[in-house]
Formats: C-alpha cells, structure tokens, sequence
C-alpha cells in the first residue's frame, strides 16, 4: 500500500496562492494616495487681467509716468 503525497502538494498550493494574494494586496494598499493631515492647502490660481482687456494709454500719459520716477 503505498501512501499518497497529496496533503502537502494541496497545502503547498494553497499556500503559495495565499502569499500571492497577500503580496497583491500589499501593493495595492502601496499604491493608494495617503491623505496628509498636516499639509497646507494648495492656494487657489488668481487670474490676471485677461488679454482681450488691454489698458491704452497716449503718449503724453506714458511721459508723465516715466517723469515721475
């Protein structure tokens, strides 16, 4: 009568799947964002003025600006 192997071939299997499906999960839980509490906020973008608005001014205006200085 000889005695099978069996047992250990199945928890050798079962074993090898449940260490991928941990190793799996490990990564998984790597791979998500961590939420830190202590950062600052990012400050919101301000706009500037657009470019279709642009501001005229003559010459003798431009003139006085620069005499001012």
């Amino acid at each position: 009568m000889a005695k099978k192997k069996c047992g250990f071939t199945k928890f050798l299997i079962v074993g090898l799947i449940a260490a991928a499906v941990a190793a799996l999960v490990a990564a998984w839980k790597a791979s998500n964002p961590i939420d830190d509490p202590w950062t600052l906020p990012t400050p919101k973008a301000t706009t500037h003025d657009p470019v279709g608005e642009a501001k005229t001014a003559s010459v003798d205006e431009i003139r006085d600006l620069a005499s001012e200085k």
